[in-house]
């Protein structure tokens, strides 16, 4: 067996590339859109104004590990019109929902992540909101984004809506980014006046029919970083994608678990038995569950119960 300290150097080696997500150049159409450009054509650290003095946003929406977070974060920490100057503005501001979000916590988490030292929490929750409307004005906040957004509506906050709304209006409005799941998107379409403002990306599940030369090529490219042979079968990749839910995140971090399984165990080759180890190392699932062992493995639901029998496939009726 391999010392931790060996595999974990190698595996850095993985997750330190960047795989190209087909989305990614989308997003970033998205976001230039909606930034002022110099004569040049360069975006510029400043959103652009209707003629109402209104901004626009947009509206991410992915299932869980589909790479919406990754595709947000790399493209608005790489933006140039949005590095850090030293100057102490703050050109783009990233949060998260905090648990159990609330509108006034949602306020104080944005003040948190914009660099304010909350000194109490006895402020009205339209307070926080108003100074945070303060705080990005005296930053230059171009840019807002908030991961996790459907989280915000697992309770009945009916002011969140018109918040985020007032942060797209008048001095110091910004570029809203939401990114979420699809109870997000249906959250938004309620609000025809929220919904107006925000052109979507949507983040479309892993094909297999489309994909799996890339996927191959991909876990190819990964063994060979990490001095591997590599024994792809030939439905390697349907059983990965359905395990993964389709979601492209979780095919990558699957991929290298799978390494990371076979390097612990000391193997010089990568298999089918190393993605099965890193999927009950995921799941916690019999044998009898495991999409990488199962030969009719298109029968589990990897989000049922993972101890629930599969039923057999019901008979054909002959005629």
């Amino acid at each position: 067996m391999a010392s931790f300290a060996e595999v974990n150097r190698k595996l850095s080696r993985l997750r330190k590339r960047h795989v190209q997500a087909p989305w990614e150049q989308q997003f970033s159409y998205h976001l230039d859109r909606l930034l002022e450009h110099d004569g040049e054509g360069n975006a510029l650290p400043r959103p652009i104004l209707d003629a109402t003095g209104e901004t626009r946003g947009i509206l991410a929406v992915a299932g869980p590990g589909g790479g919406k977070t990754w595709t947000v974060h790399r493209t608005l920490s790489r933006h140039p019109a949005l590095r850090m100057q030293g100057d102490g503005s703050r050109p783009y501001i990233a949060s998260t929902v905090p648990s159990g979000a609330t509108y006034k916590s949602m306020a104080q988490q944005l003040l948190v992540d914009s660099g304010y030292e909350m000194e109490t929490t006895r402020r009205a929750g339209w307070e926080s909101w108003e100074a945070f409307r303060h705080r990005v004005r005296t930053l230059g906040t171009a840019v807002l984004w908030i991961d996790e957004a459907h989280d915000l509506f697992r309770r009945e906050n009916e002011n969140i809506l018109p918040a985020l709304k007032s942060l797209m209006q008048g001095d110091g409005a910004v570029v809203l980014i939401l990114t979420g799941t699809e109870a997000l998107d249906q959250v938004i379409r309620s609000d025809p006046q929220v919904k107006r403002r925000l052109s979507t990306v949507r983040i479309p599940d892993v094909s297999v029919e489309h994909d799996r030369e890339n996927f191959e090529s991909l876990i190819e490219e990964y063994c060979d970083l990490v001095e591997l042979e590599a024994a792809i079968e030939s439905d390697l990749v349907d059983r990965l994608a359905h395990g993964a839910r389709h979601q492209f995140g979780r095919v990558i971090t699957t991929i290298v678990e799978a390494i990371e399984q076979a390097l612990v165990s000391g193997d010089a080759v990568l298999t089918t038995q190393h993605f099965a180890e890193a999927y009950d190392l995921k799941e916690g699932c019999e044998p009898d569950r495991n999409v990488s062992l199962l030969p009719d493995w298109h029968r589990i639901d990897p989000d049922s119960d993972p101890f629930a029998p599969i039923l057999p496939m019901p008979r054909r009726r002959r005629r």
